[in-house]
């Protein structure tokens, strides 16, 4: 790692480290200079890809066009999402306004892929293809409605009672993840979970509000896929 710290020179790394297996452990830096540098083996550089735009603050991997690809996305300090896809700039979104703090990458459950990401405005996002499937501010979320709670994995009832922190103009996202879940009858929901800097945690299905948790202090980052062994074993 100390090899990969030496060769940004004096540029600042300010995005997490990611690591992938492709013929090799690769490290990628993303860079207060708006760059993305690709180390294999955690010592040689082997790509640097230029996002034009500002510092880069997540990464994350998607699976790319091929089986033995993945592409590469990044948010910077301006809002901007950039996906890199054998190692050139395929597409720039513009769909948040501030700093993207998180993003994470999946395949959903009908083999979708896309990421998500969140910003320090606010603002939560959902890509698929490239696009944008939905977008939504914290302070605007709503309890899904009753009518479509058989497709969801709570109730407005939920809601309301896990609410605990008030609406604030100035919530900001500091963690995403996806995450596959199961409904009452078992079928899968796909919801994206959402950390803000009021410490609450909220579970969110398309735009809507689904359930939310006040948590002792503001998680910083979230991953899904974790089964403890007993409720492996009990499974």
């Amino acid at each position: 790692m100390a090899s990969a710290a030496a060769a940004t020179g004096n540029v600042t790394a300010v995005a997490p480290l990611l690591y992938r297996i492709d013929g090799g452990l690769h490290v990628v830096l993303g860079c207060a200079d708006g760059t993305l540098r690709l180390f294999r083996d955690g010592k040689t550089l082997v790509h640097t890809l230029d996002s034009k735009g500002a510092a880069i603050l997540s990464i994350a991997f998607c699976p790319g066009s091929s089986p033995t690809s993945e592409d590469v996305i990044s948010g910077d300090a301006c809002g901007v999402l950039s996906v890199f896809s054998n190692f050139s700039l395929l597409r720039q979104l513009h769909i948040l306004s501030g700093p993207v703090r998180s993003l994470h990458a999946f395949t959903d459950s009908r083999h979708n892929v896309g990421f998500v990401a969140g910003d320090s405005d606010g603002t939560v996002a959902m890509v698929q293809q490239t696009e944008c499937r939905w977008k939504v501010r914290l302070v605007d979320l709503r309890p899904i409605s009753s009518s479509n709670s058989g497709n969801s994995i709570g109730s407005s009832s939920d809601v309301a009672e896990r609410t605990l922190s008030p609406a604030s103009s100035t919530i900001g996202v500091t963690a995403v993840c996806w995450a596959p879940l199961a409904n009452a009858e078992g079928f899968p929901v796909d919801v994206v979970v959402v950390a803000d800097t009021r410490g609450q945690l909220n579970v969110l299905q398309e735009r809507s509000l689904v359930l939310c948790v006040q948590l002792p202090s503001v998680a910083r980052s979230l991953c899904a896929g974790f089964r403890p062994a007993a409720a492996a074993a009990a499974a």
